[in-house]
């Protein structure tokens, strides 16, 4: 990621999501009705467009032949992760963190998630973005969120979690989504052994996104 721009892969996640949640209710998987407000204009006019038959042929062979497989993998893995994390809040599990947050919206559009803290940690400029978008075209920001900004490839996530007090005794979901191929060996080693320290009751989602942002 540069240093000015925030992450083009989180972007293209809410686009996926945006497009879903326009199609009928009776097909779609999910629905995020704040994903089309972390777009810029061109994606949002698209979402906009999506339902047109001849532009939602057009869309779906731009994206796949932009980022072969990313579109249907995208939805699919976010239904997945978003039932698998239900069944963790269903057993027990009393916080969720985040890694590699992007434009992630569970905290808002997931009812079971509304009592339950949540720590997202992700790059500042996609961080500082994402709250910039929620406190100007959506609103308040969610209150049981803590948004913690970390480059994974430089900082300490054990510093990290010293500086913002993180409670290692609770059972604890941890979502790491589509991040390990945008990190040095060394990183990705660091974070597993931060999430070691959380108790054997955790939960752990990692799941690669192989293709990238173009």
């Amino acid at each position: 990621m540069k240093a000015d721009k925030t992450s083009r892969t989180a972007q293209y996640m809410a686009f996926f999501r945006a497009l879903e949640t326009k199609r009928s209710n009776h097909n779609k998987l999910f629905s995020d009705p704040y994903a089309i407000q972390f777009l810029d204009s061109s994606l949002r006019l698209a979402v906009k467009a999506s339902n047109l038959p001849v532009f939602k042929s057009y869309l779906k062979k731009r994206i796949q032949s932009r980022i072969p497989g990313a579109y249907s993998s995208g939805l699919a893995r976010t239904k997945y992760i978003d039932e698998l994390l239900y069944s963790t809040i269903k057993d027990g599990n009393k916080q969720v963190i985040i890694l590699g947050a992007g434009f992630d919206t569970r905290a808002s559009r997931l009812d079971f998630l509304q009592t339950i803290p949540v720590i997202e940690i992700d790059h500042p400029n996609t961080s500082n973005h994402k709250i910039a978008t929620y406190n100007n075209r959506i609103g308040d920001l969610p209150q049981n969120v803590t948004y913690c900004q970390i480059d994974f490839n430089k900082e300490s996530l054990d510093e990290l979690a010293e500086r913002n007090k993180f409670d290692f005794t609770k059972p604890t979901t941890i979502l790491w989504e589509g991040v390990t191929n945008y990190l040095l060996a060394d990183a990705i080693d660091k974070t597993f052994s931060f999430i070691s320290k959380f108790p054997f009751s955790a939960w752990l989602v990692r799941l690669c996104f192989q293709q990238k942002a173009r």
